[in-house]
């Protein structure tokens, strides 16, 4: 395993405090200018919304109907909105509140995480660059739970690895992982399928009997948020017969633009082509500097004073490609499809840098981090652009500021398969 000494030892203690309160500080700072946008953004925070109003018709003994959220349901989702709704606070808002708050936790988590590589300062560069990129920063002001998911599944990556540190690797790391991981299929049941793999091999890394009761853990949390969500759908009423969400219609509209159903052309390029433009549009100006760090590395690589900490290479690989082959293969629609990567990505970024630049990489990152910024406060978007900037606009430049402020005028220049038509788009939603 590569060598994973924290380097954030080389940080006194009041100064990694004073790097997390900066970090804080500044990102939610950021998030109050993403905040004032029309509400809600798209279908699925709308019946969030409605599963919010649902909870709290239940909560106060009122006739509620059937659970109106699509499957898989999201109980816990809707559960922490809960409290925040009864307060007085709309759905929508609700749920944001919470989008907000992982935010601000999951570019902390990243940052305990890549300092085990690389040098503090460019941990934390490379933290803000990921708090601030195009995409999450779009996402963590919405009352989706792409970027609560995200941050469980990096809470998961982060305390696994800690499992296998000598210096501090416990029991106690990886049972956390366990429970944040089991705790986040009521969030998400996807989490389960992207960070489940990774979490096992850190478990069998540290026995076969630690493998088996990870193992347990997890399949006993799947049957008991299964059991809870079946719950859910079975209180109130009928919910196919009433024309409610069905399990069936969701399983086909994910299977509906995989590969089996749509070939190599309409399947696998196709997801392939959102996939790189979702990434591609949330890296911005610093998928220029990774590739320059790039080409520099490959002709330094014979300087073995340059290499830093890296990422073990079986972790890495584990945290990207479950989520990977089920994009590329199966279903590939949304920008919060595209976060799972996210993290892992930036952190092979900053490993990158560190690599090809290791006495000025935290100054990379900075600028990685100030382009992220100018491009989401900054970039011009339009409904009434035209030509190659429409494509942009329509396609992913919506996730910008001025974007998210005017996301209600969005269909007018986009509208799904206008451009890349294919079968799945005549189901209907």
């Amino acid at each position: 395993m590569a060598d994973t000494t924290n380097i954030t030892e080389c940080d006194t203690p009041r100064t990694q405090r004073l790097r997390i309160a900066a970090l804080l500080v500044l990102l939610a700072a950021s998030r109050l200018l993403a905040l004032d946008h029309p509400a809600p953004i798209r279908g699925d925070e709308e019946r969030f919304a409605a599963g919010a109003q649902w909870a709290a018709a239940r909560w106060h003994a009122e006739p509620a109907g059937a659970y109106p959220v699509h499957h898989p349901g999201y109980p816990l989702w809707i559960l922490l909105a809960l409290p925040l709704h009864l307060a007085g606070l709309p759905p929508t808002a609700s749920f944001m509140a919470w989008s907000v708050a992982a935010s601000l936790i999951e570019p902390l988590i990243l940052y305990r995480l890549a300092a085990r590589f690389l040098s503090p300062a460019a941990a934390w560069w490379l933290a803000m660059a990921y708090g601030v990129s195009p995409v999450y920063w779009f996402l963590s002001a919405t009352g989706l739970n792409y970027v609560a998911g995200s941050t469980i599944a990096t809470g998961v990556a982060l305390l696994a690895l800690k499992s296998l540190e000598p210096a501090r690797g416990d029991s106690r790391s990886l049972a956390a992982a366990a429970a944040l991981c089991a705790v986040g299929v009521g969030l998400r049941p996807d989490v389960l399928l992207w960070i489940g793999p990774l979490l096992l091999w850190a478990a069998r890394r540290r026995g076969r009997a630690a493998c088996l009761v990870s193992a347990a853990a997890l399949a006993f949390a799947a049957l008991a948020w299964s059991m809870v969500i079946a719950g859910v759908y079975a209180t109130g009423g009928d919910a196919a017969a009433d024309g409610g969400p069905r399990l069936t219609h969701t399983i086909q509209k994910v299977l509906a633009t995989s590969v089996f159903q749509l070939g190599l052309i309409d399947g696998l390029l196709r997801n392939a082509v959102k996939l790189i433009a979702v990434l591609g549009w949330s890296f911005g100006v610093g998928a220029l500097i990774v590739a320059a760090a790039g080409a520099s590395a490959m002709r330094r690589r014979g300087d073995a004073s340059r290499v830093e900490g890296r990422p073990p290479a079986a972790f890495m690989i584990l945290w990207i490609a479950p989520a990977l082959a089920f994009n590329l293969f199966i279903h590939m629609t949304e920008p919060g499809h595209a976060i799972w990567h996210l993290p892992p990505l930036y952190l092979l970024a900053g490993a990158l840098v560190a690599r090809a630049w290791r006495a000025s990489s935290a100054r990379w990152l900075a600028v990685f981090a100030a382009a992220s910024a100018l491009q989401f406060a900054l970039y011009p978007w339009s409904a009434a652009s035209t030509g190659a900037k429409r494509i942009l606009d329509a396609k992913v430049a919506y996730m910008s500021r001025c974007g998210l402020r005017q996301i209600d005028q969005r269909e007018q220049i986009h509208q799904p398969g206008d451009i890349w038509r294919t079968r799945a788009h005549d189901i209907p939603d």
